[in-house]
């Protein structure tokens, strides 16, 4: 019972820092576009922001269904 406990636990933690690190680095990808539009680099520009949106869709799925990957009973 007790190592069941734990390892949710665990999971949640990962989870969370999962979130955590998803949205920050897709506000990373965002000021990376903006920089990349101020220089006129479409291209990178583009890239930057298919990037970022993936990543906040990916986060916000995470987000949506967390109760329901951390149930583990």
């Amino acid at each position: 019972m007790k190592r069941e406990c734990s390892i949710e636990r665990a999971w949640r933690v990962f989870l969370g820092l999962m979130i955590f690190s998803a949205a920050a680095f897709a506000v990373l990808l965002i000021y990376s576009a903006f920089f990349a539009a101020l220089t006129r680099q479409w291209q990178a520009t583009s890239v930057y922001l298919i990037m970022a949106s993936g990543l906040a869709a990916g986060t916000s799925w995470l987000c949506y269904h967390r109760t329901e990957l951390v149930g583990l009973h």
